[in-house]
């Protein structure tokens, strides 16, 4: 069957963001005078997740201090430190051209999201983005349920939809959906990792992606 529709991750998947999110958590760690352990950083899961990960033994009020803290610096960077993956624009922009449906299901928060899709000019290339705190106001959404939203909302079949990510949690996230997971190995994710998690293919440059697709 025809694939039509393609949802992807953000971080780790179109856009290398880890120097900017590993500079903004040193500056909101060094705001509250607590240790920060750059080589515990994971990329991709929810904020609140990577903290826990980070300090697991702090107080809820630090906790929640780090997390108000890294979303202002994040909020006020300009992105010097991330960057596209190699053949992103240009694979996205053909895809786009082609006909196909693009989406964006990101563990990212809206503002943080829009902001760096705008200061890319990626934008435009994407019928909707999905993010946790987007969808329903005052609760938190797995990136399970953003894809299960985008496929409801815009009526997908799933065997016409794959997601391409870069972590584990994004090839659980398109089985729990019934959608083929194609792991980019250029991200923040193992293969082994990506292979154990039913990715259905894995791809190290982004514009292999057209190959699998012809």
């Amino acid at each position: 069957m025809k694939i039509e529709n393609l949802i992807f991750d953000l971080d780790g998947t179109l856009l290398d963001s880890k120097r900017d999110i590993i500079y903004c958590m040193q500056k909101a760690y060094d705001s509250v005078k607590l240790d920060f352990d750059a080589s515990k950083l994971l990329i991709g899961p929810p904020l609140e997740k990577i903290v826990n990960i980070l300090s697991p033994d702090i107080s809820p009020m630090l906790h929640a201090k780090v997390i108000e803290n890294f979303r202002f610096f994040y909020m006020h960077t300009d992105f010097q430190r991330t960057f596209l993956y190699e053949g992103v624009r240009e694979t996205l922009e053909f895809l786009k051209k082609e006909g196909l449906r693009l989406f964006i299901a990101t563990n990212k928060p809206k503002k943080a999201t829009s902001k760096v899709l705008q200061h890319f000019q990626l934008d435009s290339l994407f019928e909707f983005v999905g993010t946790p705190d987007g969808l329903q106001e005052g609760i938190l959404l797995s990136k399970t349920a953003v894809m299960a939203h985008i496929l409801q909302k815009f009526q997908l079949n799933a065997k016409q939809t794959i997601m391409v990510g870069d972590t584990p949690p994004d090839i659980l996230a398109a089985k729990e959906n019934q959608v083929a997971g194609i792991a980019f190995l250029g991200g923040y994710g193992k293969q082994e990792d990506l292979e154990r998690s039913g990715a259905r293919f894995c791809i190290k440059y982004f514009k292999e992606l057209l190959e699998l697709l012809s």
